[in-house]
């Protein structure tokens, strides 16, 4: 096996495992009742989940710049890791970004005087599985951003690419899902804004990221003619 079609596959495996413990880490948050409990101590589950995704997010980023084939190294990353002017515009674009889907919940309906720690630590999470990846993938790559966010998944050139995709479509999907229990006369106190949000938006994320696991190998697959199995 050459090494990139070995890189394939061992990316698509550390999809599979990440959407796992994410998976994981949604139904923990949800069936516990100490101190990583959702429903009693919201915030702080929320915080755990970010560093999660954070943890995820480097994971795949080293793994990616480790065992990646050196020819086929995305150039874009190899700038981002050496540039300072474009790490802090990175930064920068991560502090704005909770901002932003701040105000985007806000006019989904989240209460705009009420629950602003709460609403403000979900647009956290919605950053760094939306944005995070992106820069740590893309960087600034406004080219490839357009390809992603406009395009359908088959125009990803790159295995990377085809991840953020999924992740990014798939835990805004889940978000919006996440929120339509909350006006149900179940009274449940998962029903509590974010709360079910929060747990959309991971399993959305997990969700993803196996899809990638399934679908990076099967595209290299189709462009490469080439069986892994």
């Amino acid at each position: 096996m050459k090494a990139q079609e070995k890189f394939i596959v061992l990316i698509s495996v550390a999809c599979f495992l990440s959407a796992t413990l994410i998976c994981g880490l949604a139904i923990t948050l949800v069936i516990n009742d100490g101190v990583v409990s959702i429903v009693k101590n919201t915030l702080p589950a929320i915080k755990l989940c970010v560093g999660a995704i954070c943890a995820q997010c480097l994971f795949i980023w080293l793994f990616n710049w480790r065992c990646r084939p050196v020819d086929s190294l995305n150039k874009n990353q190899v700038r981002v890791s050496s540039q300072a002017l474009t790490i802090l515009k990175c930064i920068g674009i991560l502090f704005i970004a909770p901002f932003i889907f701040h105000g985007i919940a806000v006019l989904f309906g989240a209460p705009f005087f009420e629950s602003t720690a709460q609403t403000y630590h979900f647009a956290v999470l919605l950053s760094s599985q939306v944005c995070l990846p992106f820069l740590l993938f893309l960087g600034l790559d406004l080219d490839a951003w357009l390809r992603v966010f406009t395009d359908n998944s088959s125009e990803c050139i790159d295995p990377l690419e085809q991840l953020v995709y999924y992740t990014s479509i798939c835990s805004l999907l889940g978000g919006w899902l996440g929120a339509v229990p909350i006006p149900l006369d179940w009274d449940r106190p998962w029903q509590v804004w974010p709360i079910s949000c929060v747990i959309g938006a991971l399993l959305g994320y997990a969700v993803g990221l196996l899809l990638s696991s399934i679908v990076i190998p099967r595209q290299y697959r189709a462009r490469h003619k080439f069986k892994f199995f």
